[in-house]
């Protein structure tokens, strides 16, 4: 039994403790591309048993922690239907310091985003009807997210993807053979390609073959 599945009973408690506004999910990460190992609550997120790991487990998986934290609290998700989660870790570690699972806690805050905006409106500055608008569809520009909820591996691979390339100035298709390996670094350093089809996934975004990236990879890790 690995150490994750030792977790699983606390799903259950906390999910009934804490109550339906919250999520409990449990990840083995030695299995990234099915990591989750048991979820209470999952009408949250709609992510199942088997689903992947999140980009921000990934990234620290593959990081490491400093500092030998234990946890992370209170930071923001953001879910597949784009609401906002205020979520929180705890990293379950082997007798080495490594991280084999992870025990993550999300709520879904964006009603109560909705009913600060509302009291805002009532008691000053009130946002225009435009600003509601772009406050229901694009929450992340007031609130700065660190993880997202993906319920597939197709959803966590592309989502790492766009983020690196859209700091690039220039399309894939425009990119210099130097730029695409500074591409390919920061990918390895969000973990992408731990995950099945990651390599595959870079390969067909940037339009070069599979060799090709496995070359830029071999150039970044040395």
């Amino acid at each position: 039994m690995g150490l994750a599945q030792k977790y699983i009973p606390m799903v259950d408690f906390l999910a009934q403790a804490l109550g339906p506004n919250f999520e409990v999910v449990l990840h083995d990460v030695s299995v990234p591309d099915s990591s989750i190992i048991a979820i209470g609550n999952s009408h949250i997120s709609k992510r199942q048993v088997g689903g992947p790991v999140t980009d921000l487990a990934l990234k620290i998986v593959k990081a490491g922690l400093k500092d030998n934290q234990d946890f992370i609290v209170n930071y923001n998700g953001r879910l597949g239907n784009g609401n906002i989660t205020r979520s929180s870790t705890y990293f379950i570690k082997n007798e080495h310091g490594e991280i084999e699972g992870a025990l993550c806690i999300n709520m879904n805050i964006t009603p109560l985003l909705d009913v600060q905006e509302y009291i805002t409106g009532l008691i000053g500055n009130t946002p225009t009807a435009n600003n509601h608008h772009n406050h229901c569809n694009n929450l992340e520009t007031a609130v700065e997210v660190f993880e997202n909820l993906h319920e597939t591996i197709d959803d966590v691979i592309h989502a790492i993807i766009d983020k690196v390339l859209s700091e690039f100035p220039v399309t894939p298709e425009r990119m210099s053979a130097e730029e695409k390996i500074e591409a390919v670094k920061k990918l390895n350093e969000h973990g992408l390609f731990l995950l099945k089809g990651g390599l595959a996934a870079v390969a067909s975004s940037m339009n070069v073959s599979e060799a090709t990236i496995y070359r830029y990879l071999n150039k970044v890790k040395n």
